[in-house]
C-alpha cells in the first residue's frame, strides 16, 4: 500500500497498531545491533576462526528486514530489500512473508516462482503444501522440496514402555486392530477395547504374539483404571503364551502383583523384564530397580546390589541414576562437547545450505539457522561438525537433536543436556535446573515448537494457562502467537511452576508439580482420589499414574534435573528423599532461595 506524505496524523499513526511494531522493532535493532547474532569481527573458537559471511552494513540490513516484515511493513522492507549487496538469505526473506500468519496473502504464481528458485530451502515443504491448496485448474504444478531434513529425534524417541519391535508393524489385519483397539483405550473405554479385540482374535493375519501384545496393552489399561485383579488376571495369559516376545506385559504384570502385595511374583516379573535383551535402557533399567526394591524387602542385600549393578548400567535414566547414587557411584559425565575445527567450518562452508546458516545466525535468526543446519547434518559426515557448530554458537535445540544420531549415545551429555542461552524476562524466580529439565522434556528448547492442542513455545504453554498468569488476556487470538518469544515463553513458565508449587495440593511435592505440569492439577488430583493406590510409597505413586504419558513425562523431568543438578554442580536432594523413601520437595539451590523455598522440608 503506497503512502502519501507524512502529516501529524500520519506521525500519530505510526505509534498505533502494527507501525508500531515496526517502530519498536527497529528501535531494539539499533539498541541491540548484535542481539542474538554472530560479531561482525571474525569469532575465535580456540584457533578457529569463523569469518562473517555478510558485511557489517548488510548484517544491519537483514535484522531490519526480518523486523519490518514480522510487522507487515512489507514497502518499507521491500526498499530496504533493494539495497542488499549479498542476497544470500533473500529466499528466507521471501517465505517469511509467503507464510506470514496475518499480514500477507501469497498468490500461487509468487510460491511457484519461490519453489523454483529455493526449493532446498526450509520452508519449502510449507510452501509447496501452500501452493498445491493455491493452484488454480490447469496451472503448472509446483516444484517439489529437494533435500533432506532430519529431526534428530530417532533414539531420543525411545520410552519406558512399548519400546521393541513388533510383530504389529508387519500385519495389515493386525494394524487395523491395533488402531480399533487403542481407540478405545486412548478414551478410556477400557472394556469396549477388551471386547473389540475379543473379536478379531480369530481375524486371518493376526498371530498368537501380535494378539498377546495388544492384550497386554489392554490389561495396562485396566491397572491404569485401579482395577488391579482384573489387570494382572488378563497381563498373565499373554505372558503364559507369548513370554518375552511381550516385554510390556512383564511391566504391566510386575506393577499389579506389587499392588496386590504378591511380591515374590512381582519380583519374578520384574527380573524376567530387567533380562530381555533388545528393549529400550528405560525399561530393562525399571525392571532392575524394582527388582532390587523386591530383594530389599526379602532383606537378601547381595541380591539388591546385584540388581542395583544392572540398572546402574545406564547412567542417563531415571531408574539408573536412582541406582548409581544407591551404590555410592559417581556420575563421570563428560561435559565437554566436540571442539569445533577449522576443517569443520570450511566442510560447513562448502555447502550452500551452510553459508545461508552463518549468515542467519549473524542476523540472530537463530531458528532458522538451526533448521538449515538439521539439513546439512543429514549427511552422516557431517553430524559431528554441524554439533559443533551447534555447541560453540549455543544451539540447545540443535545440540539435543544431533546428540541422539551419534554413534557413542550416552557418550555426550554436555550436548544431550545443553545450558540455553535465554533468561526469563525478569531473572530466575525458579532454579535454573528445574527449568531446564521441563524444557528439555516439553520443547528440546525449539523455540517453536507446537503441540496439537496448541501449546506454544519452550516451556510448552497453552495460550488460555497463559492468560490466568497475566492479566488482561494478552495472549488471546493472533495474540498468542507472541508465546514463541523464548525469553516471555520462559517467564510465563516459571510463573505457573511457583502457582503449582505453591498450590495447597501440592505444597512443595517435585512428584506432583511434575504431574500436574502434564496432565493438569485437577485431573492428578481426581486421579488420587479415584484410582491410586493409598499408601505412601512415591515411586508407586509414579508407576500408578493412568496415563502412560505423565508417567514418562515425570520420569525424565526427574532425569532431566538430576542431570542439569550435577551440571550446574549442585546437590539433588530430591534424589536423596527418593531413595530415603520420601516424597521429593522443592528446594531452591540458587536464583533468589528466600523467595522461592515453598515448603520447609530437609530432603
Amino acid at each position: 500500500m503506497r503512502r502519501g506524505p507524512v502529516t501529524h496524523k500520519a506521525t500519530l499513526a505510526v505509534w498505533t497498531g502494527r507501525n508500531f511494531l515496526a517502530v519498536l522493532a527497529l528501535v531494539l535493532v539499533g539498541l541491540h545491533p548484535g542481539a542474538g547474532a554472530l560479531r561482525a569481527a571474525p569469532v575465535k573458537a580456540g584457533e578457529v576462526v569463523v569469518v562473517p559471511v555478510l558485511s557489517d552494513e548488510d548484517q544491519q540490513r537483514y535484522r531490519e528486514i526480518f523486523a519490518l516484515q514480522e510487522a507487515g511493513e512489507w514497502n518499507a522492507a521491500d526498499r530496504q530489500i533493494k539495497q542488499l549487496k549479498n542476497r544470500v538469505l533473500v529466499g528466507h526473506l521471501l517465505a517469511q512473508r509467503y507464510l506470514h500468519p496475518t499480514a500477507y496473502r501469497s498468490k500461487f504464481d509468487e510460491l511457484r516462482r519461490w519453489l523454483d528458485d529455493y526449493a532446498d530451502h526450509p520452508d519449502a515443504g510449507r510452501i509447496y503444501r501452500l501452493a498445491l491448496r493455491r493452484k488454480p485448474a490447469g496451472g503448472r504444478a509446483p516444484k517439489r522440496p529437494v533435500g533432506t531434513y532430519i529431526t534428530g529425534l530417532e533414539r531420543l524417541g525411545e520410552t519406558e514402555e512399548g519400546a521393541i519391535a513388533s510383530p504389529l508393524k508387519t500385519s495389515r489385519a493386525v494394524r487395523k486392530l491395533q488402531g480399533r483397539v487403542h481407540y478405545w483405550l486412548r478414551r478410556g473405554y477400557t472394556k469396549r477395547a477388551e471386547g473389540i479385540l475379543e473379536e478379531g482374535r480369530k481375524t486371518r493375519g493376526v498371530n498368537d504374539t501380535a494378539y498377546d501384545i495388544l492384550q497386554a496393552d489392554v490389561a495396562a489399561g485396566y491397572l491404569s483404571k485401579g482395577r488391579v485383579e482384573q489387570a494382572y488376571a488378563l497381563v498373565l495369559k499373554s505372558i503364559e503364551r507369548s513370554g518375552t516376545a511381550v516385554p510390556d506385559a512383564y511391566w504391566t504384570a510386575g506393577r499389579a502383583a506389587w499392588r496386590l502385595g504378591r511380591f515374590d511374583a512381582a519380583g519374578d516379573h520384574f527380573q524376567v523384564l530387567a533380562s530381555i535383551e533388545g528393549i529400550s535402557p528405560d525399561l530393562t533399567t525399571a525392571g532392575a530397580y524394582w527388582a532390587a526394591r523386591n530383594e530389599l524387602i526379602h532383606r537378601r542385600p547381595q541380591n539388591v546390589t546385584y540388581w542395583l549393578d544392572r540398572a546402574a548400567r545406564h547412567p542417563q535414566t531415571f531408574y539408573g541414576i536412582l541406582a548409581r547414587r544407591a551404590l555410592g557411584l559417581r556420575h563421570d559425565y563428560r561435559w565437554e562437547a566436540p571442539k569445533l575445527t577449522r576443517d569443520d567450518v570450511g566442510r560447513i562452508e562448502a555447502m550452500t545450505r551452510g553459508v545461508r546458516a552463518l549468515a542467519l545466525l549473524e542476523v540472530g535468526q537463530r531458528y532458522r539457522a538451526e533448521r538449515e543446519l538439521r539439513a546439512v547434518a543429514a549427511d552422516p559426515e557431517l553430524t559431528r561438525p554441524v554439533l559443533a557448530l551447534a555447541s560453540h554458537f549455543g544451539l540447545p535445540s540443535l545440540s539435543v537433536r544431533l546428540s541422539g544420531l551419534l554413534s557413542d549415545g550416552e557418550g555426550h551429555p554436555g550436548v544431550a543436556y545443553p545450558i540455553p542461552p535465554w533468561t526469563p524476562e525478569k531473572g530466575y524466580a525458579v532454579d535454573r535446573a528445574l527449568l531446564y529439565a521441563i524444557m528439555h522434556q516439553e520443547s528440546l528448547f525449539n523455540i517453536r515448537a507446537k503441540s496439537p492442542a496448541g501449546a506454544r513455545g519452550l516451556m510448552q504453554l497453552l495460550p488460555g494457562t497463559a492468560n490466568l498468569m497475566v492479566r488482561g488476556r494478552p495472549f488471546s487470538g493472533i495474540r498468542r502467537d507472541r508465546l514463541f518469544q523464548p525469553e516471555l515463553n520462559l517467564e510465563i513458565g516459571q510463573k505457573f511452576v511457583l502457582h503449582l508449587l505453591k498450590n495447597q495440593q501440592i505444597q512443595g511435592n517435585l512428584f506432583l508439580l511434575t504431574a500436574s505440569y502434564n496432565a493438569g492439577l485437577s485431573r492428578v488430583t481426581g486421579w488420587q482420589r479415584k484410582m491410586m493406590p493409598k499408601d505412601d510409597d512415591a515411586l508407586l505413586f509414579i508407576e500408578s499414574l493412568p496415563s502412560k504419558e505423565t508417567r514418562i513425562f515425570v520420569k525424565r523431568v526427574f532425569r532431566n534435573l538430576w542431570i542439569y543438578r550435577e551440571r550446574l554442580n549442585q546437590a539433588a536432594p530430591s534424589l536423596d528423599a527418593i531413595l530415603g523413601g520420601a516424597w521429593p520437595v522443592y528446594v531452591a539451590l540458587d536464583g533468589t532461595e528466600k523467595e522461592t523455598q515453598v515448603a520447609e522440608h530437609d530432603d
